[in-house]
């Protein structure tokens, strides 16, 4: 396999990873919300994010197919989706200041207008020249994402550099991936079409570790950490031995029963691997992301009195 289609593989399992994250986040917002009311700012998220890993997944299956009709409308949608996650991130960022800040909540506006204006353009492009997304509001949602990471670290200068690093990062490498959607050249790296394509998570991720620390981030990362690495496990597998072999099966027929077998023991091991990948994940969660104390506890059970 060689580096465009393994950029191509890592988009397609990205975008399905991408979809069942936010859903799951989706699910546990509805889920755990208090009696008539739920989180805004979760839910927002876990929709913005659901819809533009949604529109790109169907995307990338419909080139793949070809007989299904472009839908630009569809596009300029999900990269509206998109562009409104570093709103979300700025808004959060207020949030977490109390609402206190009047410069963070004047770029909190000024981010929801960007998105906006950009929003916008892709749909003016889709109804108008029939293609999205539109180059210049992916260009000024990049310049726009600058701008914001430069006023966050100007007008909150008292947080610690630990708590900024967070946002920092989530608006960079989304300024990175506007830059590159909005060039028309194909890339064949596959960590530019990670970052580009895959920009999304981070920025879900900086929300969860500014406002939900320990509530829904004790949750989500466990279980969203504990899917990645089972993605990239597959993954591996697949590039590292199912590939190899089943390139010795090329002259045999499709339904070749050696092909079919090794590919069902690699889901198999899949399968059995994920236990120990999740004892990790929330090993890794506990002590390196939330630094709690990791100790190890043992547990008896006590007869139930008469």
């Amino acid at each position: 396999m060689n580096t465009l289609n393994s950029a191509s593989l890592i988009n397609l399992l990205g975008f399905t990873v991408g979809v069942a994250l936010y859903f799951l986040l989706l699910a546990m917002v509805l889920r755990h919300r208090k009696p008539k009311t739920v989180d805004f700012l979760l839910l927002t998220t876990s929709i913005l994010g659901l819809l533009w890993n949604a529109g790109e997944l169907f995307e990338f299956i419909r080139r793949d197919f070809g007989q299904i009709q472009t839908l630009p409308v569809l596009q300029a949608v999900s990269y509206s989706a998109l562009g409104f996650l570093p709103s979300v991130v700025v808004y959060s960022a207020w949030k977490n200041a109390g609402f206190e800040n009047n410069f963070v909540r004047f770029l909190t506006f000024f981010a929801y207008g960007l998105s906006a204006f950009a929003s916008i353009l892709h749909f003016y492009s889709a109804i108008a020249f029939g293609t999205a997304p539109s180059d210049s509001a992916l260009r000024i949602l990049t310049f726009g994402a600058l701008a914001l990471l430069v006023g966050l670290l100007i007008f909150k200068f008292r947080q610690t550099l630990e708590k900024k690093a967070v946002w920092i990062t989530a608006l960079l490498i989304f300024a990175v991936s506007a830059l590159h959607l909005s060039s028309e050249k194909e890339e064949s790296s596959l960590i530019v079409e990670l970052v580009a394509h895959q920009s999304s998570l981070p920025l879900a991720l900086a929300i969860l570790l500014q406002d939900y620390r320990f509530a829904f981030a004790d949750l989500f990362l466990k279980r969203a950490f504990s899917l990645l690495l089972l993605a990239a496990l597959a993954f591996g597998l697949y590039i590292l031995l199912a590939v190899p072999l089943l390139a010795w099966h090329e002259t045999h027929d499709r339904n070749d029963v050696q092909a079919a077998v090794i590919v069902m023991m690699l889901w198999m091991t899949t399968a059995l691997c994920y236990p120990s990948l999740h004892k990790f994940a929330v090993w890794f969660v506990d002590k390196i992301i939330l630094k709690r104390r990791w100790i190890r506890a043992r547990f008896w059970m006590k007869p139930a009195k008469s």
